[in-house]
C-alpha cells in the first residue's frame, strides 16, 4: 500500500524544507547558542510523521476487517463444499 503521488510530492517539500530550516537552526546553534529554531523543526517532524503514519494505519485497519471478512466467506464455501461431497480439504480459519 502506498500513499497517493501528491501526499509524497508534499512530504517531499515538507522534509526538504524542514532539512533547509534543521541546517539553519544547527548554523543559529553554533552561532548564538538557541535552540529555538531547532525544536520546532523537530516538532514539524514528528506532526508530519504522525500524519502520514496515522493515514496509514486507519486505512490498514479497515483493509484487514475486510480481507478477513473476505477470506471468512471463502473458507465458508470450501466447507460447504467439502460436506457436501466436493473435493479436497477444506481450508484452515483466519488468525487475526
Amino acid at each position: 500500500m502506498m500513499p497517493h503521488i501528491v501526499v509524497i510530492v508534499f512530504m517531499a517539500c515538507w522534509f526538504g524544507m524542514l532539512g533547509l530550516f534543521g541546517l539553519v537552526g544547527l548554523f543559529v546553534l553554533i552561532a548564538e547558542g538557541n535552540w529555538i529554531l531547532l525544536l520546532v523543526c523537530g516538532g514539524m517532524g514528528a506532526f508530519a510523521l504522525l500524519l502520514v503514519y496515522g493515514g496509514f494505519w486507519a486505512e490498514a485497519g479497515k483493509a484487514k476487517d475486510l480481507l478477513s471478512q473476505v477470506l471468512l466467506e471463502v473458507h465458508s464455501e470450501a466447507v460447504n463444499n467439502s460436506v457436501q461431497g466436493g473435493e479436497g480439504e477444506p481450508l484452515p480459519l483466519p488468525r487475526g
